[in-house]
């Protein structure tokens, strides 16, 4: 039996390549790590690709390096202490995410 997939997302402006990695991997779960100002594009995503299970992680400054990490390390644990496999993409978002 293969491990249930967790997938990170960071989001920015573009929304397609999140969509085509989610219909791709087909995740058990995804976590969507972004700023106040790009959750807009996470619930459209979430929208286009009809995933239920599903959570976010906001960046108080999406322009940091540090918060950006510790949102990511924060959800990588979450996921494995669920057991899930973790996948990170990071192809979108801001260059410190």
């Amino acid at each position: 039996m293969s491990k249930k997939i967790g997938l990170i997302l960071t989001i920015g402006l573009a929304t397609e390549p999140s969509i085509k990695r989610i219909n791709h991997l087909k995740p058990d779960f995804v976590y969507f790590i972004h700023s106040k100002k790009s959750k807009e594009n996470a619930l459209f995503i979430i929208e286009e690709t009809n995933i239920t299970n599903y959570d976010f992680k906001v960046l108080d400054d999406y322009e940091s390096v540090d918060d950006s990490f510790i949102k990511s390390l924060e959800c990588i644990t979450e996921l494995q202490e669920e057991d899930y496999e973790v996948i990170g993409d990071f192809t979108v978002g801001t260059k410190p995410m």
